[in-house]
């Protein structure tokens, strides 16, 4: 058995994005090169990974219909030196549940093709993921798609040769309960990933009752398959950027309160007779927005809804 790590944290809101920084072209992404050594990659060696991830909607109490969009790839992470890799994908399938026939059918989208194109050159600091370097730009979507496989290799734990339990409880948005659960299987003799799975629960308040009620899950699997030598050239540098997730939104205080009431009311109106193909991609915008607004206009917002002067059309959703 591998070494266990578990972590359960509570989000308030997800993590705050940096901005993409332009910079010189070049063909080094780790500026650094720490002296630690306790994640063994090896320089000229490819791991080859199994990546799955699948957003799943549903409003629990109400039926048991769910949507949710599956996520299926080939991960390869190509080490050119100890503190820098090529992530690539290959073989990315997407599969979304149909409500009405309570079936998952194939997705053909453009997204497929823009995972696939670009390799991404990583900063890895033993376990850190320290910054992204683009060849090429990329959409905000394929980057974070990105950016939520190497989440599932950071590891800053002091010592891997010892199981460890890492708890952080932080304040919940008003309007949503969020907890993310993390869990890392390492081997014992190099301390490299062999599975790693994450789960991110979002319960929005205003729809629920106890566990019932509107949830979103996000899950996350990434599981090793093998290892082989490569020779992985460096590719050419013109962007840096982050691993925080990006939000391509406006920041004004008027435009998100406005914003936020409008998705809300799109999703009163779409969960009126059960989830459908939408449902999650709305539930995913809502919380998007909420992470940029602070909480005093969450709180009225909120205060919005238990008065119903927010979704007045679907009382029997608002608890």
């Amino acid at each position: 058995m591998g070494l266990t790590l578990f972590c359960v944290i509570a989000l308030v809101a997800g993590t705050l994005a940096g901005p993409i920084q332009e910079v010189k072209i070049a063909d080094k992404c780790a500026k650094q090169c720490t002296v630690s050594n306790q994640f063994n990659y090896e320089p000229g060696t490819t791991y080859e990974f199994n990546y799955e991830t699948e957003l799943r909607t549903a409003v629990q109490g109400a039926s048991e219909d769910h949507a949710g969009i599956h996520m299926k790839s080939t991960a390869y992470l190509d080490f050119i030196s100890k503190c820098e890799m090529v992530l690539r994908f290959s073989d990315v399938k997407l599969m979304e549940h149909d409500p009405e026939t309570s079936s998952m059918k194939p997705v053909t989208s453009e997204l497929v093709a823009e995972l696939e194109r670009n390799p991404l050159t990583v900063s890895f600091q033993d376990g850190n993921v320290e910054e992204l370097c683009l060849s090429k730009p990329e959409t905000d979507e394929v980057l974070n798609i990105k950016r939520g496989l190497l989440s599932l290799i950071q590891n800053n734990m002091d010592d891997i040769n010892q199981d460890q339990t890492v708890t952080e409880n932080v304040q919940s948005l008003p309007l949503v309960k969020s907890t993310h659960d993390c869990e890392q299987e390492l081997s014992k003799d190099k301390g490299q990933i062999q599975r790693a799975m994450c789960q991110e629960r979002h319960t929005f308040a205003p729809f629920s009752r106890l566990e019932s009620g509107a949830i979103t899950l996000n899950t996350q699997t990434l599981t090793f398959v093998k290892e082989f030598r490569s020779r992985t050239k460096p590719v050419m540098i013109t962007q840096r950027a982050p691993i925080q997730f990006q939000q391509d939104i406006d920041n004004n205080e008027q435009t998100l309160m406005k914003d936020v009431e409008r998705k809300l009311m799109e999703i009163c109106d779409n969960t009126q007779n059960g989830v459908t193909e939408t449902t999650p991609q709305l539930f995913s915008s809502l919380v998007k927005i909420m992470k940029a607004m602070n909480s005093r206009d969450l709180s009225i917002v909120y205060e919005n809804i238990k008065k119903r002067q927010i979704c007045s059309s679907n009382n029997d959703r608002v608890k």
